[in-house]
């Protein structure tokens, strides 16, 4: 049987709120004004930075279906995942982005992450 793979992800557009230029994989929210910023711990992500850029740059945003995100901490496979300080992801309930295919054991570490409600 031939097998094919969809797209793990889709992207938007946007102007960069701060400077992102370094921010590749971290979970970003679009503020106020529109412009795509790091989230917050606990805060609602779009989704996470594919590519970064300074303030006032174009920026690109990566959501839906499977991201890359830069942990915080130690990962246990099948954990949810929500946004810790800064941006990187952490094992938590309180406003999920989704659930860890991947496991990692330190802060810095990139991750698959599906997003499920």
């Amino acid at each position: 049987m031939a097998g094919f793979k969809l797209d793990e992800a889709w992207t938007h557009a946007a102007v960069a709120g701060e400077d992102l230029s370094a921010k590749i994989n971290y979970l970003v929210k679009m503020n106020s004004s529109g412009e795509i910023v790091l989230a917050g711990a606990d805060e609602k992500a779009l989704g996470t930075l594919f590519e970064g850029g300074a303030a006032g740059a174009a920026v690109t945003v990566a959501f839906g279906a499977i991201l890359k995100v830069v942990a915080s901490a130690a990962i246990a496979k099948g954990a949810r995942v929500k946004v810790a300080a800064g941006g990187k992801g952490v094992t938590g309930t309180t406003n999920p982005v989704g659930m860890a295919l991947s496991s990692c054991a330190a802060d810095g570490e990139v991750i698959s992450v599906a997003v499920v409600g």
